[in-house]
């Protein structure tokens, strides 16, 4: 999803509904959440293995569940470009998905 910009070139912007893009952002924030929550378990001494390990597991279901609903969203929306060499990229901001050209 994330590359080096500077060898990118933009291809497309394809609206996505506020619905659909709100429930992935919403996913991409509790995962990353997550994350951030597992980095700091690890790092901190004397943590919880055995919630770690749970919070570990969560993360992972999250992570997988956001993969998921962004792939089925690029394929619903920007399917035209599926298997080109294109890299996607949701702007929440502007409720689209960026296209982008390798480089």
């Amino acid at each position: 999803m994330k590359g080096n910009t500077a060898k990118r070139e933009e291809k497309a912007r394809i609206p996505v509904p506020e619905g659909v893009c709100y429930y992935v952002r919403s996913l991409y924030y509790d995962r990353d959440g997550l994350r951030l929550l597992n980095t700091h378990m690890a790092r901190t001494e004397g943590y919880d293995k055995v919630r770690r390990r749970e919070y570990l597991k969560r993360y992972m279901e999250t992570n997988r569940e956001y993969m998921t609903a962004f792939d089925e969203m690029c394929k619903e929306y920007a399917g035209a470009y599926l298997g080109g060499g294109f890299e996607f990229e949701l702007s929440f901001l502007t409720e689209e998905i960026v296209v982008w050209r390798r480089g």
